[in-house]
Order: structure tokens, then C-alpha cells, then sequence
């Protein structure tokens, strides 16, 4: 027991709540003072921080003091400073403690209401109906805690609390049945799966849940989502393999494909399932990264050599310039060892090295990568000319960037064969000139070119095939023919072979005519011209063939009897007057033929013709060409006493004055 005096020393000592609340019980018990008692409660309550403090204050003045007033103020000012549901539980608890029960009441709802979850206020509804007179109480808070949840997250975690505390497992079912109402994502269906399978250990309805959610779902994440937890949580692989083949067949993307390949073995372990999404994930891919990064992937997961050395070579057929085509063929050189693939691929990046610095590091790949001793030393080569004319070569390297044309590419390639006489470079040039050839005459000229600066004649002859894919008929052939024999060893057997082809296309007597004088022209072969201009012979079938025909045969092989054959036969063949005059004509200008043809041919047309018209241009064909007056007085006698011929006299008079100049034959003749 203290004294009054011992009590008074130790209230200038108090430091802390509890040394107040000490000192407000012993003067309670050793000197029974409620009112000086009071006095220090109040005085410590001024320095309280916390509710946790006030709540010292309250229970004491309550349970030492018996004062409702004083335990109430403490208690208001306790509420106010609390922060926390627990902090408000344990003030509600000393509330109903004091039997003031409808303040604990208010206290215990202000809680709920700071409860951040349901799961907290189940929490404290479970913890209010400790006592059994809370019963009530605690079932409108714990209801209160269903009310709160809005999403299907809320459901699951208040179903799993529910669970834990013993709850009813209807209950929990009835809270996951809620949870299905408002799932909306794949993680909500995620939850709501595990839930069903951690609360009610119900296997075959996760799978059902799982199922309905890949209906509702159509995003490809979300069902590789949903196939991911199939295979971890779920143990399914059946359901996970089926999910995974959904995901991969809404998938627009490539890079996401290759994501589910590797998702695919890291969670169910099935190769032949992760190359054919692998797979699928190449048809979506185009670019040099995309599938430098399938071939790498694909190695990696599946270990499958022949598909990853594929798109390897695919990743290199996309690159767009040296430092890709270089990568792609390391990874073929190193990875798949298929080094003749790597090798094909450094030859294109020898092609489009684009500067001095790029070619460098072109030529020391291909001499890491390559034991072909002729590529070896043409690598060699031309460092060592770059290293001799650097100046020159990268000057050279910045007008091959700025070249656009053939044309350009061509002159360009002459100026390196000038300064070093560097067939590679120059190969290279003529290959991009290649490339930018628009015109048939580029073409041409690319190969001429590669005639005299690089000398490589299976490239001459591939260009010769590329221009006759594009142009064919006999003018295109001709070019390409006269260059052939220029150029190549075995030109003249390319030609004959081509022409042989164009001689096997022939019908028309024409075609074979244009053909005979290219063979003449180019390959200087008379017997074979000859054995074309008899086929043409037997093709032609009008008088202008055979004319056409003849003047030919005339110009190139001076055959004077078979050019008189030629024409006796389109003599038989004039149907007019006109036709037989043209082909006088063609006649009367032969070098070759004898007066005795131009005779024949009238004689047989004097049998042939009939008509007036006719007769009077056959009479005047007559007396010019076989100046026999005779004779072309006769038929124009003929012309005008035939049938029809009366209305021709004055006709006929004009001609006999043109043609013979016989005034009394023209007299006579109008006078009939």
C-alpha cells in the first residue's frame, strides 16, 4: 500500500500511458480517490497518440473507476483515433466488456465497415461470435462480408476462409457458384478452378470450368493460360494438348507462337506438339530476326536439327544485308554443321557488302568458314587490292551504293577492270547490273560485258537463256544468236540448235524465208539457207510468196533457174490482170531472168485472161516488156470485139497511144 504523500511523488514521474494507468489504480485501491484517480487519467489521456492507448484509458476508468462518463469520453475519443478494424474490435470488445453492449454494437459495424475485404469481415464475424451472446451479431456482419464481394476473386478467397474455420461446405460451394457468375477473364476462371479444386476437391468440375471458360475465351493468351494451369494445376495433359492446339490456331503472330512452342515442352514435355506450333509459327514469319529466332528457339527446346538448319537458311534468304547474311550462315556453320549451306549464303554476302569495313568482316567469315582454295584465294586477292588501292576502292564502294541503272553498274564494273583488273568485284557488279536489267539491250550488254571483264561463259550462256525466256521471236534469237557467236566457244552449235527450234515452229512460207536469211546472215551456212527457202518453196501458196520468195533467192544465192521457176509458177497462179502486171514488174527488175520467162509468162497469161480490163493491161504489158507491136495489137483487137469490151474503144484507143503510138490502129479501134 502507498500513501497519499507516495502517490503524489509518482505523478510527476509518469512518463508513459501505462505508468498513468497505474497510478490511477492504486490511488483507487490504496487510497480510494476516484476523483483524484480521474484527475490522472485525464491528465495521461492528454498525451495519447493511439487508439490502442485511449483504449488503456477507457477500460480503466470502466473496470478501476467505474465511471461510464469518463470511460465513454475516452472511448469516443478512442473511435475516433482508430484506424484499423482490429483496433476497432478490441475497443467494441471493451465496450461490451462494460456491458454498454449497443455502443460495442455501433463499434463492431464500424469495423466491418473498415474491413478492406470479405474475407476480413468474415474474419471478424467469426471473431465476434466468440461470445455467445454476439450470435446475431456476428451472422449480419458475416452476411455483411458475402455483400461485399464483387469479384470472382472475392468469392474464391471467402469460400476458402469460409472453409478453414469450419465452415459449412455448402456454404463455400454456394459462395463458388456465386464466383462463377461474374467470372470475365482467364484469371477469373483460373481462380475459380483452383478454388473448386482446393475447396472442394472436385476435379472433373475445374475441368468443366475449364472447358466453358476455352468457349467463352478468344484471345490465344488466354487459352495458353488456361492450358498452362491444365497441365501444372489440373494434371491433364490431354486437356492442356487440346488447349495448347486452340491457342496456336488463334494465334496471328509468330513471335507469340514461338512463346507456346517452348510453354509447350516446359509444361507437358510434347515434342510433336511444339514442332507443329513451331511449324505453324514459320508460316506466319518472314524476316531474317523472326526467323533467326524460330530456328534458334526450335533448337534449343526440340533439339531438331533438320527443321532449325531450314529456317536457318530461310532466315538468310530474308536477310537484307551483310551482317544478317553472316549471322545466318554462323548459326548453319555452327549449330546444324550444314557448312555448303553457310558457304552459299557468304556468297551473297560477298555480293552486297555495301562498305570497305563490311567486306572485311564478309572475308574473314568466309575464310574461317570455307577450305574451297580457289574462294580462298580470291578472298585473299581482293583484300590485298583493297588494301593496294584503298582510296580507289572505297570511292568505288560509294558509287556502287549510289548506282540505280544497269547502265551505271556496267560502266562501273569497267573502271575496277581498268584500275586492277578484280574479276570478283567486277563479277559482283555484273550480277547487280543483272538484277537491275529492265531492257533486253542490257541484257546484252551485261553479258558483253562479263565477256570481257570476268570471262565466265556458263554466265554468258545463262543470260542468252534468261533473254530468250523473255523474248523468243526470230528478231530477239537473231541478237541473241549474233552475240552467242561472238562470244562463246561453241556459239555456232548454240545458234544451230536455236534456229533448228525456230525451223520446227515454221508453217508459213514467210517464216521460213526470215529464218533462211538469219542462217545466212549469222552463221553464213548457204546449204542450210538453200534447204530453208525449199521449205519456204512448198509453204508458199500465192503469186506474192513465190515472188517474195524469188527476189530472196535472187539477192542471196543467185540461183537464175530457180528464180524462173519461182516466178513461172506465180505466172499460173495471177488471177487478174493486176496481179499478172505486179508480177511483171517484180520480173522486168530481176538481174537473172531471160527475156524468154517475160515471154512465157505473157503467153501463158494471154491464155488465162479473158476480161476486157485484163486484155488491155496484157496488150500493154506486151508491147513494154516484150515490144512485140504485133502481137499487142491483137489483143487489143481481142479486148474490145469480146464480149463486154465495146464500152472499152475509147479505153483501149488511149493505151494503143501510151503504149505503141499507132494513131491509125487507136482510130480504128474507137470505130468499131
Amino acid at each position: 500500500m502507498s500513501t497519499r504523500e507516495e502517490l503524489e511523488e509518482r505523478v510527476d514521474d509518469c512518463q508513459v500511458s501505462e505508468e498513468y494507468i497505474q497510478l490511477a489504480t492504486d490511488i483507487v485501491n490504496d487510497v480510494d480517490d476516484r476523483q483524484w484517480a480521474a484527475e490522472v487519467l485525464e491528465s495521461g489521456a492528454e498525451w495519447a497518440a493511439t487508439a490502442e492507448e485511449l483504449l488503456g484509458f477507457a477500460d480503466c476508468a470502466l473496470r478501476v473507476l467505474d465511471s461510464g462518463d469518463l470511460g465513454a469520453r475516452f472511448m469516443a475519443r478512442a473511435r475516433e483515433m482508430c484506424r484499423t478494424p482490429a483496433e476497432l474490435s478490441r475497443l467494441a470488445e471493451t465496450a461490451a466488456a462494460a456491458g454498454d453492449l449497443q455502443t460495442a454494437r455501433e463499434i463492431y459495424w464500424a469495423a466491418a465497415e473498415k474491413c478492406a475485404s470479405a474475407v476480413e469481415i468474415f474474419s471478424l464475424a467469426r471473431s465476434i461470435g466468440k461470445q455467445p451472446e454476439n450470435g446475431a451479431l456476428a451472422a449480419e456482419i458475416a452476411a455483411m462480408a458475402t455483400d461485399r464481394c464483387v469479384k470472382c476473386s472475392d468469392f474464391t478467397e471467402l469460400a476458402k476462409a469460409v472453409l478453414r474455420s469450419g465452415g459449412e461446405p455448402e456454404q463455400a460451394r454456394s459462395l463458388l457458384e456465386s464466383a462463377r457468375q461474374v467470372c470475365a477473364s482467364v484469371a477469373d476462371f483460373q481462380t475459380l478452378a483452383g478454388a473448386v479444386l482446393e475447396v472442394l476437391d472436385d476435379r472433373p468440375q475445374a475441368l468443366n470450368l475449364i472447358g466453358e471458360a476455352a468457349g467463352q475465351l478468344e484471345k490465344s493468351s488466354d487459352l495458353a493460360a488456361l492450358a498452362d494451369f491444365s497441365a501444372g494445376a489440373l494434371q491433364d495433359s490431354a486437356t492442356a494438348v487440346r488447349l495448347y492446339r486452340a491457342a496456336a490456331e488463334r494465334s496471328s503472330s509468330g513471335d507469340e507462337l514461338i512463346k507456346l512452342a517452348e510453354t509447350v515442352m516446359a509444361h507437358i514435355s510434347d515434342q510433336e506438339l511444339s514442332l507443329e506450333i513451331y511449324r505453324q509459327a514459320a508460316r506466319k514469319l518472314d524476316g531474317h530476326a523472326g526467323l533467326m529466332k524460330l530456328a534458334q528457339s526450335a533448337l534449343a527446346v526440340t533439339g531438331d536439327q533438320a527443321l532449325a538448319d531450314l529456317w536457318f537458311q530461310q532466315a538468310g534468304d530474308a536477310a537484307v544485308n551483310a551482317e544478317q547474311l553472316i549471322a545466318a550462315a554462323t548459326a548453319l556453320a555452327e549449330k546444324v554443321s550444314n557448312r555448303d549451306a553457310a558457304c552459299v549464303l557468304l556468297r551473297k554476302a560477298e555480293g552486297v557488302a555495301a562498305t570497305m569495313a563490311a567486306f572485311a568482316v564478309v572475308a574473314q567469315a568466309i575464310l574461317a568458314m570455307t577450305d574451297d582454295p580457289v574462294w580462298r584465294a580470291a578472298i585473299k586477292r581482293q583484300l590485298a587490292l583493297r588494301e593496294q588501292y584503298k582510296d580507289e576502292y572505297a570511292a568505288f564502294m560509294k558509287r556502287e551504293q549510289e548506282c540505280q541503272s544497269c547502265a551505271c553498274l556496267r560502266h562501273l564494273a569497267g573502271d575496277v577492270h581498268r584500275l586492277s583488273c578484280d574479276v570478283e568485284y567486277c563479277r559482283r557488279l555484273y550480277g547487280k547490273a543483272r538484277q537491275r536489267a529492265v531492257f533486253f539491250e542490257e541484257l546484252l550488254a551485261v553479258a558483253a560485258g562479263v565477256a570481257r571483264h570476268v570471262g565466265d561463259n556458263d554466265w554468258i550462256a545463262d543470260i542468252h537463256r534468261q533473254l530468250l525466256s523473255r523474248k523468243d521471236d526470230l528478231a530477239g534469237v537473231n541478237a541473241v544468236v549474233a552475240q552467242m557467236v561472238m562470244l562463246l566457244p561453241d556459239g555456232r552449235d548454240r545458234a544451230h540448235a536455236l534456229y533448228q527450234s525456230k525451223k520446227n515452229e515454221c508453217v508459213e512460207s514467210g517464216c521460213f524465208i526470215r529464218l533462211a536469211d538469219s542462217v545466212l546472215e549469222l552463221l553464213g551456212d548457204k546449204e542450210w539457207c538453200r534447204e530453208l527457202y525449199r521449205a519456204a518453196e512448198q509453204a508458199a501458196t500465192t503469186r506474192a510468196e513465190l515472188t517474195v520468195l524469188a527476189r530472196y533467192i535472187e539477192e542471196r544465192l543467185q540461183d537464175r533457174i530457180w528464180v524462173e521457176s519461182l516466178y513461172a509458177r506465180a505466172g499460173t497462179l495471177c488471177r487478174n490482170g493486176l496481179e499478172f502486171v505486179g508480177l511483171v514488174k517484180a520480173v522486168a527488175t530481176s538481174r537473172l531472168c531471160s527475156p524468154d520467162l517475160m515471154r512465157l509468162l505473157h503467153e501463158h497469161a494471154e491464155k488465162s485472161l479473158s476480161q476486157p480490163d485484163d486484155l488491155l493491161l496484157l496488150a500493154e504489158s506486151i508491147a513494154r516488156h516484150c515490144q512485140d507491136s504485133p502481137w499487142s495489137s491483137r489483143i487489143y483487137r481481142e479486148a474490145v470485139l469480146g464480149e463486154g469490151g465495146h464500152d472499152k474503144r475509147f479505153a483501149a484507143a488511149a493505151s494503143i497511144m501510151r503504149s505503141l503510138g499507132d494513131r491509125e490502129l487507136a482510130d480504128t479501134i474507137r470505130s468499131l
